[in-house]
């Protein structure tokens, strides 16, 4: 079982992310359809969204192989 200090820290960085989604699909609004800076915007958050998904599997992953 993980640790309450464990648990908070997926809390927090799952709040973090959601907020960088958020804020990164209100930031690829205000570029045009088509753009090269709105590619950039969704290949960044969807960067961040596989970082925390691995952070967060890691563990598991980890106990299968033992």
């Amino acid at each position: 079982m993980a640790s309450l200090a464990a648990h908070r820290v997926h809390a927090v960085l799952s709040s973090v992310v959601d907020g960088v989604a958020v804020g990164g699909a209100e930031a690829a609004l205000d570029h045009p359809a088509r753009s090269a800076a709105r590619r950039r915007v969704y290949l960044a958050g969807m960067a961040v969204v596989a970082a925390e998904t691995v952070a967060h599997e890691l563990p598991a992953l980890r106990r299968t192989q033992n």
